[in-house]
């Protein structure tokens, strides 16, 4: 059965918005001991959010888009760099990365 763009929409949508659902439970968690630090944050006029998170091994770069926002959805982070290779990078990594950077917003509204 093939999938419309519709459907495929809707299903990013709510892989999206089940992350950050996951994002906001774990937040109000205490950082636990090796949670990256956010080094530097660019607020771009897009509305897109750029972070610099340091972790122990290196260096990772990670995006948050409001783009779903609009049509009722929530922000996304996506990792655009990592200290190996973006596709490399693993599914905890990115989960870290994407909690500092929402914690670092909590802390430090624009």
């Amino acid at each position: 059965m093939a999938v419309n763009a519709a459907q495929w929409g809707q299903a990013y949508a709510d892989d999206v918005a089940r992350e950050y659902a996951s994002l906001a439970a774990d937040v109000a968690l205490p950082p636990r001991k090796d949670e990256p630090a956010v080094e530097k944050c660019w607020r771009r006029t897009d509305g897109r959010t750029i972070f610099l998170l340091g972790f122990a091994f290196g260096r990772v770069r990670l995006e948050k888009r409001i783009d779903l926002v609009s049509l009722g959805g929530t922000p996304e982070y996506r990792v655009i760099g990592c200290a190996s290779n973006t596709a490399d990078c693993p599914e905890v990594v990115k989960h870290q990365a994407a909690l500092a950077a929402l914690r670092h917003e909590r802390d430090h509204p624009a």
